[in-house]
């Protein structure tokens, strides 16, 4: 259904882990984490860096031709537990976004899982989307390049 000509997000290299497996996403999806009503800097960051682009090329790789598709709900909130093999990472933000287009049935799910070191710099994504699989994304953290964490 989906090209892989088109980059999951533009200028990075990823990961491919395969499909998706629904019993570690529907786990996810119910784990703890504290929904925000707000958008802050760093948020807005995560949304115009990594969930728009996303979706951008997502919409650019499908090869069929599709009339409507819209994003129809966005979930932000913050990981209470963090899980990760990097020591810098301060926190986790997770973004659920509720994508249709008119070539499926049923809306998918896609789940963003970003891990930020102290000074709210992406250092990794994992994104799991119902219809296309898993995917990881290292960052490069030019960002924190010369600062101690």
């Amino acid at each position: 259904m989906t090209s892989q000509t088109v980059p999951i997000l533009p200028g990075l290299i990823y990961c491919y882990r395969g499909p998706v497996d629904q019993e570690t996403f529907k786990h996810l999806l119910r784990s703890r984490w504290k929904k925000v009503f707000s958008l802050d800097r760093t948020q807005l960051r995560i949304l115009v860096d990594i969930v728009i682009p996303y979706w951008q090329n997502y919409l650019k790789a499908i090869v069929h031709p599709f009339d409507v598709a819209y994003i129809g709900s966005l979930q932000f909130g913050w990981v209470g537990d963090i899980h990760s093999k990097d020591a810098r990472i301060a926190r986790v933000a997770r973004v659920i976004v509720e994508s249709y287009t008119d070539l499926d049935l049923m809306p998918e799910k896609i789940l963003f899982q970003i891990e930020l070191c102290r000074h709210n710099v992406p250092h990794h994504c994992l994104i799991i989307h119902e219809g296309r699989g898993q995917f990881e994304i290292p960052f490069r953290d030019q960002e924190c390049h010369g600062i101690v964490h």
